[in-house]
């Protein structure tokens, strides 16, 4: 039964496979000549009929040039014609006029497309650019300086280094809602370009201002560059910060182009970190500006004093060296640079002396006008101890010095890891430098410095201050042209420096009067300081002290006994006069610098004056130490006394040499290229004598190596009780 079923299924399934695979019935009534179109045609009504594929023609559609509000209709003159639709101007679609502005100078992008009935597009593009009139223009220097047109003739720069604003004119008035500043005092920036400044001629720039809150602007002329340094200053020794008030009022400033004539001057407002004397705590304000003027005028009113930079309050410890005039400089609106001497500085520091001495600095320049600035110096008796806080201060462990790492939605804030040395580079801003570590110190290539002093730092984090605590910073510097850096702990405590070639020990004292602060920063700003020059800076030996209550150690001062440690004024270095009657017997004079040179064993060596320095050339050493010397005589020694002698010495060949206070105090050191600051301190227990001499013993000593010894700073010091 199952079989049956079987065949008859299987029987069922082919008949329905055959049945729907058969051949569909032919037509039984074909057409005998049926129609095919061609390409491009369709079969309407048994025709071919032609399809449409003709898109439409846009015509009146080129750039224009309108002025600052000029009425503009974007139809005008533009048509749209279809071959088979005829005129479909009505069907024109425009896109962009929303952002078409004809009350703002700039260039606007508008797009036209228009469709037929068959769907054929067209699309056709214009710019329109706004512009101002020039009838309206006139022949002021700084165009649209009243704002009148808009915006126009300004540019602003924001959002380079933090600064942001919000830039409209209101009612006639400048309008700039600050809502971000730059750590320096340049961005939000404003700016008027393209104006030319004639060489000897005089300006006078003015403008109207005010600020919903106190703060300070800053104004700049001179030609922006597209490169370091970035600008030209046309005004130098002028004052560019105004402090604005909440009432709006006239501001000017008259100077005299020095430079050759420019056509691509500017006149700048600067409304990032300016401090005023209203200080810095209204930044984020809003400021409105009007009526900006500059004129030609025939007489330069020099009413301007001199401006005395270098002389902020300065704390020193007991027995330091000071010196009034050192970091301090002057400059002038019209006389440029001027000279400052110690007759310019009334009152007087006792360095052994603890308390707070007044010094008050006076300059007047060609046009009597008189700077007067008065400064403190406060001297303080206090021990310090190594706080321990920097990290590597020796550069020993050092090898790299990363890239300081800034949150840009915070303003770019510093937010680097404490605990080791990092750079800074503004290279955004022209500066460049490279930091490397060589010989065990920190050396900065800086090739250029930007606008800032800011543009190159060496930093470190991590430090930890308490509110009244006194400490101090010390490092040695030194830099291949002179040029001065400045040292801070914090970005409100620091102190200016002046660098040479020669390497010194530096060090400033200050009480951090602000609540206690974990992982602060020290900073050596290497950018675009009062006297930058190009040149590799070097740091070294960085150390923070604080007041601390171990016993305090003996300080030095400088007896003024060497003659000329600084090697300014010795032009020869004559040979030592022996007297042979009393076994060779050095009867030199006292008071200069001579020469030993034991030729008649051997010893061959010049000794010469270069660059302030002495340079001995040692040849050969003869079978003594002192077959090479250079000495002084006319030391003053007091029995009982602690003395120290300092001074800086290199070699080109490593080698040591020994220095000497008479024959019975001295100590060896060992000389490398780099230039190292020595000094040995010993108590003199001997009998009080007169015309003692000093020697520097450069011949066969147990390290020698023929090579040149250079020597500076020769400084004789005596403890104070």
């Amino acid at each position: 039964m199952k079989k049956l079923l079987s065949v008859l299924l299987l029987g069922t399934l082919a008949f329905s496979v055959v049945a729907c695979n058969r051949d569909p019935e032919p037509d039984p009534d074909p057409d005998p000549d049926p129609i095919t179109c061609g390409e491009n045609q369709r079969l309407v009504d048994g025709e071919c009929v032609d399809i449409d594929i003709t898109p439409p023609v846009l015509s009146g559609i080129t750039d224009v040039e309108i002025f600052v509000d000029e009425a503009f209709d974007p139809m005008e003159g533009v048509t749209a014609m279809d071959d088979v639709d005829g005129d479909i101007t009505d069907r024109i679609v425009i896109t962009g006029l929303s952002a078409l502005d004809t009350s703002t100078v700039g260039t606007y992008f508008l797009r036209y497309s228009v469709e037929d009935s068959e769907g054929n597009r067209t699309e056709r593009t214009r710019y329109i650019t706004v512009v101002v009139d020039p009838s309206l223009i006139g022949d002021e220097m700084v165009a649209n300086g009243d704002f009148s047109l808009g915006m126009a003739f300004w540019t602003t720069t924001t959002g380079l280094e933090g600064g942001t604003g919000n830039f409209s004119v209101v009612e006639g008035e400048l309008k700039i809602e600050i809502t971000g500043v730059s750590g320096g005092m340049w961005e939000p920036r404003l700016e008027n370009q393209g104006i030319t400044f004639e060489e000897g001629k005089i300006y006078q720039v003015s403008f109207e201002a005010r600020a919903l809150a106190p703060r300070a602007i800053h104004v700049q002329v001179g030609e922006l560059l597209p490169s370091a340094p970035w600008f030209t200053n046309f005004k130098p020794g002028v004052p560019g910060i105004f402090d604005l008030t909440t009432e709006m009022k006239p501001y000017s400033f008259t100077f005299q182009m020095g430079l050759p004539t420019n056509e691509k001057g500017s006149l700048i407002f600067e409304f990032g970190t300016v401090p005023g004397g209203v200080g810095t705590a209204n930044l984020l304000t809003t400021v409105y500006l009007d009526n900006v003027v500059i004129i030609e005028v025939d007489e330069l009113v020099d009413d301007i004093p001199p401006v005395i930079e270098g002389v902020a309050d300065i704390t020193i410890t007991q027995g330091s060296d000071f010196d009034p005039l050192d970091g301090v400089s002057i400059i002038d609106n019209v006389d440029g640079p001027i000279d400052l001497s110690e007759l310019d500085v009334e009152g007087e520091v006792d360095v052994l002396v603890p308390g707070e001495y007044t010094l008050t600095y006076t300059v007047s320049d060609e046009a009597g006008n008189i700077a007067i600035v008065t400064r403190t110096v406060t001297v303080i008796a206090v021990t310090f101890v190594d706080s321990g806080q920097i990290v590597d201060g020796s550069f020993e462990n050092t090898t790299e010095v990363p890239a300081e790492v800034q949150d840009p939605d915070a303003g770019w804030a510093d937010i680097t890891e404490p605990g080791f040395w990092y750079q800074y580079v503004a290279d955004w801003d022209g500066a460049v430098a490279s930091f490397v570590v060589e010989d065990e110190a920190m050396t900065i290539d800086v090739e250029a410095a930007g606008n800032n002093d800011w543009g190159v730092m060496l930093k470190q984090k991590g430090l930890s201050l308490v509110e009244g605590t006194v400490y101090k910073l010390v490092f040695t510097a030194s830099s291949t042209v002179d040029r001065n850096i400045e040292a801070k702990v914090t970005d409100h405590f620091g102190a200016v420096f002046n660098l040479t070639e020669t390497p010194q020990t530096f060090e400033f004292i200050f009480v951090y009067d602000r609540e206690d602060v974990d992982n602060e920063r020290v900073i050596f700003l290497l950018g675009n300081t009062s006297n930058f020059a190009a040149g590799v800076v070097t740091i070294d030996d960085v150390r923070l002290y604080v007041e601390g209550e171990e016993e305090s150690e003996l300080l030095f001062r400088d007896t003024k006994q060497v003659v000329d440690g600084m090697f300014e004024e010795t032009t020869e270095v004559p040979e030592e006069v022996q007297d042979p009657d009393a076994g060779w017997a050095d009867i030199t004079e006292p008071g200069f610098w001579y020469q030993y040179v034991a030729g008649w064993d051997g010893a061959v060596a010049t000794f010469t004056v270069e660059d302030e320095a002495m340079v001995i050339d040692v040849e050969a050493s003869g079978n003594n130490d002192w077959g090479v010397m250079l000495k002084q005589k006319g030391f003053t020694l007091v029995e009982g006394m602690t003395y120290r002698i300092g001074f800086t010495a290199s070699s080109t060949v490593e080698r040591d040499i020994e220095a000497r206070m008479t024959d019975h105090f001295g100590q060896a050191f060992t000389l490398t290229e780099e230039p190292q600051h020595f000094e040995f301190t010993f108590v003199y227990d001997r009998e009080s004598m007169e015309n003692a001499v000093m020697i520097f013993i450069l011949g066969n000593t147990p390290a020698f190596a023929p090579s040149v010894i250079t020597i500076d700073n020769v400084v004789f010091y005596e403890g104070l009780d």
